[in-house]
């Protein structure tokens, strides 16, 4: 599945590289091989998502399907970033991924579930 997504990937970018994708899989898959799978085909290492109980394509809908999002721009920088525990402690979460994201410099806009006041930040590096 991630071989066939990552060719999906290039092909629709005329054999260029994504910089950036965000991938809805299946728990029926295996993550680790999935994702190297579809960074290899699409070229990229920059990826997010999650896992997902019923997957979209185009217009069809379905279990134990992956499906992808791909980003390319020339005026914008991906990263990714994660928070761990976010259901037990937001705040201690959302300071993980300001943490990662200043480390990656730049400007960042981040957005975490969860209260509103304490689950918005916005960076600059």
């Amino acid at each position: 599945a991630g071989r066939e997504l990552g060719m999906q990937i290039r092909e629709a970018f005329g054999g260029a590289a994504g910089d950036e994708l965000v991938v809805f899989a299946s728990a029926r898959h295996d993550y680790d091989a999935l994702l190297q799978a579809v960074a290899e085909e699409a070229g990229t290492q920059v990826i997010g998502g999650a896992s997902s109980a019923g997957e979209f394509i185009s217009c069809e809908r379905g279990e134990g399907q992956v499906c992808a999002l791909a980003i390319r721009s020339a005026d914008m920088q991906f990263h990714v970033a994660m928070g761990q525990n976010v259901s037990g402690d937001t705040d201690g979460a959302a300071a993980q991924v300001v943490q990662s994201l200043r480390q990656a410099g730049g400007r960042h806009r981040v957005r975490l579930r969860g209260d509103p006041p304490a689950s918005r930040a916005r960076l600059r590096g």
